[in-house]
């Protein structure tokens, strides 16, 4: 913690043994039907879980931030990224997974486009 001129304010922490319970361990249900809601992802061997790829940029960006995932795969964390407001730069070798991607943008961007509506509605 800081002061509000900056300054650091000097804590107490016991020290964590290597074999404790840590505090930030984020715990997700993984496989099919958990790990992504389009059945598109699964094309790729390795999918990311669409709610861990939420956590991070939540907790890390703001909305219209850029999120870099220099990884891209089967594009879980650029979908999520344009879920929520932010803008997004994913990169893959293969072409094969830039496909799969691209077309989860899309499904991701019909999914805005009804919640807009739905809104428009209320």
């Amino acid at each position: 913690m800081r002061k509000k001129d900056g300054e650091l304010v000097p804590r107490n922490q016991k020290p964590t043994p290597d074999f404790s319970p840590r505090n930030n361990i984020w715990k997700y249900n993984t496989g099919a039907g958990y790990s992504a809601k389009d059945k598109i992802a699964f094309k790729h061997p390795a999918i990311f879980p669409e709610q861990l790829a939420e956590d991070h940029i939540l907790t890390w960006t703001e909305p219209g931030d850029i999120v870099l995932d220099p990884l891209n795969g089967a594009g879980t964390t650029t979908k999520m990224a344009l879920l929520n407001d932010r803008r997004f730069i994913g990169i893959d070798i293969l072409q094969d997974y830039c496909d799969i991607a691209e077309e989860r943008i899309e499904i991701a961007k019909g999914t805005l486009k009804a919640r807009e509506q739905k809104l428009v509605n209320e």
